[in-house]
């Protein structure tokens, strides 16, 4: 499994790399540019896997693949248990751990999920682990980045980003660009607010204690403070105690898999 992951991702960090902006001229840029301020369109399911391709092979190329098959086979299984309970099960996910210590978890569209080290390490079972993944799998069921894709009005009517050319090499280098953007400056209030209450349903649907994220928030609000592993999570989602409010307004009723020994003896950092 980490063997097939660590494949992919070199694959993607190649295939990402394409051709620069500077390869391409000037002349493609203001092509592109022209093209973008023309009619939007949202992008397909295809044309978001292939983003998210992108957008995941940037993410391995800055922080690296934790080295450990078993962990790596451990966070696909609840990944793939929780993203069969999305509502959104027309596109495969994969999930990968990445080598950092910052506590912090992300999501490219198109299903590629990602946890930091950091992250597991702070986290004390699988339920709690389950409410972090099903967050980020709430953010690519909802389309959140592709939605913003289409507000910032960046993809041409005419343009299918699926077909291999400079001038869409170039713009998809571009949606990948305002996708990390995203990632490491934080998503809106709304959209993290939808995420947080759809990774709810979605632990809950597949038979995990509901109260898994609203703990890890908790962790977050506890140690945020004094903790610097924390300082990028704190940058790129809401304060923690805000999303405490919401997340107990929704009524946890606490029942469910916890699986803290199962948990404690799958992640050995």
């Amino acid at each position: 499994m980490k063997r097939n992951i660590i494949y992919i991702c070199i694959a993607l960090i190649f295939s990402a790399a394409g051709a620069s902006a500077f390869e391409l001229g000037v002349g493609t840029a203001l092509r592109v540019g022209a093209k973008a301020v023309k009619a939007a369109r949202g992008i397909s399911d295809k044309e978001e896997i292939l983003l998210g391709r992108e957008m995941g092979a940037n993410l391995c190329a800055r922080y690296g693949l934790y080295d450990d098959e078993n962990l790596m086979k451990y966070v696909n299984l609840v990944g793939r248990a929780l993203a069969a309970n999305s509502g959104r099960t027309n596109i495969k996910y994969y999930f990968a751990v990445l080598n950092t210590d910052t506590v912090n978890a992300f999501a490219a569209p198109g299903g590629y999920v990602f946890i930091t080290k950091g992250a597991l390490a702070a986290i004390r079972d699988e339920a709690e682990l389950a409410g972090v993944l099903a967050h980020e799998i709430a953010h690519i069921s909802q389309r959140h980045i592709a939605r913003e894709i289409q507000k910032a009005n960046m993809v041409d009517a005419g343009t299918d980003l699926a077909v291999s050319n400079s001038d869409n090499q170039y713009l998809m280098g571009q949606l990948a660009g305002f996708g990390s953007n995203i990632l490491f400056k934080g998503y809106s209030r709304s959209d993290e607010k939808e995420a947080d209450e759809k990774g709810y349903e979605i632990a809950a649907k597949t038979g995990y204690d509901s109260k898994g994220l609203e703990r890890f928030v908790e962790i977050l609000a506890q140690r945020g403070g004094s903790d610097t592993s924390f300082s990028t999570l704190f940058k790129t989602h809401p304060n923690p105690n805000e999303r405490l409010g919401l997340l107990r307004d929704k009524g946890n009723s606490g029942e469910g898999a916890v699986n803290a020994e199962r948990y404690a003896a799958s992640v050995k950092l």
